[in-house]
């Protein structure tokens, strides 16, 4: 369909860093996806939360936020709750609640989407990992350092583990395990 043309050229563009031209892409794609398809289809819940992820990285959480709730709600219509899309748009909620400071809103996305990765993949999958560092990171927020050191170290040694010390993800991990073992060091 013509909708998928503009969302994927908007998604490239967005990977290149072009924000402001992806925008106009990925809202040609949600229009022509509610013409082609009406406003409940599952196609829109992909078009809304490629939107959302655009706000999130335009630093629009009030927009971000709309879009990834409309998404969560058609995904919800049409999958059960275990279902990896809606526990994507889980994550996505998660990161925006996060950039609005709502952590405890955060937490409880970033707690579904564990949830659901740990139903779905073995023990020592990076998914797990990116949804363990995700959580920890509110938990930093939250100023819950024991907390957020439990599931920032769970996640570097699993993408360890599953990738390699020189993977970017375990590298990532590694640093913020080193920022949260030095901020339980200032305040044990």
């Amino acid at each position: 369909s013509v909708a998928v043309y503009y969302s994927n050229y908007g998604v490239l563009l967005q990977e290149l860093g072009d924000l402001k031209g992806a925008k106009p892409m990925l809202e040609k794609a949600l229009f022509l996806a509610k013409k082609e398809s009406g406003d409940n289809h599952v196609e829109l819940a992909i078009r809304y939360s490629n939107l959302g992820v655009l706000f999130i990285e335009m630093v629009d959480y009030v927009e971000a936020k709309s879009m990834i709730e409309k998404a969560l709600e058609i995904v919800k219509r049409e999958y059960e709750d275990d279902h990896p899309k809606v526990a994507i748009c889980y994550s996505n909620l998660g990161f925006v609640l996060k950039g609005l400071e709502d952590f405890s809103g955060a937490e409880e996305m970033f707690v579904k989407a564990l949830s659901f990765a740990k139903q779905t993949y073995k023990k020592n999958h990076p998914s797990i990992a990116i949804r363990s560092l995700n959580l920890g990171s509110v938990y930093l927020d939250m100023e819950d350092i024991k907390l957020a050191l439990h599931y920032i170290q769970t996640a570097h040694e699993i993408f360890e583990n599953a990738l390699g010390a020189d993977h970017p993800n375990t590298k990532g991990a590694k640093k913020w395990l080193d920022h949260t073992q030095a901020q339980l060091n200032k305040n044990p």
